[in-house]
């Protein structure tokens, strides 16, 4: 009798692995046939502060996600027209997938990195490359409406204000440089 028993516990084991196994392979099948990055559920996470931050990847993906469509009036996030924000949200949208609940707090972290994203992306480029010469993916007359900004009163007071906001001190704190935009 308590050969049989020990046979049937033996036999239940390799049933349970067998089924945990079977589980792994379709988890896996399921990666190969659909692309890891589809698999994403893990987009956001909290990080010290306050705010949510997006892991590195899905940031690179907002990234190449706007430099699929340049448009004229894109020369900051907030003139970005947006039916065009809404194509670049959906874009992300079929890349990452999150718990229905986080939709809410998912967007509004997207809209805080793309912004970022996006005007440093600029920046970047009015840097490396000057008038004369552009990025490849940018069209001609994209650029060109681009520099007029970019060469305009208006934006040269910005950034003149934004300079001496970043090399300014607080008021007799003596800790050095405050990197504060405190009304501008």
């Amino acid at each position: 009798m308590g050969e049989g028993r020990g046979s049937t516990l033996v036999h239940l084991l390799l049933v349970v692995l067998s089924l945990v196994a079977f589980g792994f392979t379709i988890a896996a099948e399921r990666r190969r046939s659909v692309g890891e990055e589809n698999m994403r559920t893990d987009c956001i996470y909290a990080n010290e502060s306050r705010y949510e931050r997006f892991i590195p990847s899905a940031c690179r993906r907002i990234g190449k996600i706007f430099k699929e469509k340049l448009v004229e009036e894109g020369i900051k996030w907030s003139k970005v027209p947006s039916n065009l924000k809404e194509y670049y949200w959906k874009e992300f949208e079929k890349k990452y997938k999150w718990n229905p609940a986080l939709l809410i707090s998912v967007k509004d972290t997207w809209k805080q990195v793309v912004s970022v994203r996006h005007n440093y992306k600029l920046g970047k480029w009015r840097k490396k490359y000057g008038k004369d010469v552009k990025p490849n993916i940018i069209p001609q007359e994209v650029w060109n409406k681009w520099w007029e900004y970019w060469n305009s009163e208006e934006f040269k007071a910005l950034s003149q204000k934004a300079s001496q906001c970043r090399r300014s001190e607080k008021e007799s704190d003596g800790l050095g440089p405050s990197k504060h935009i405190g009304g501008s």
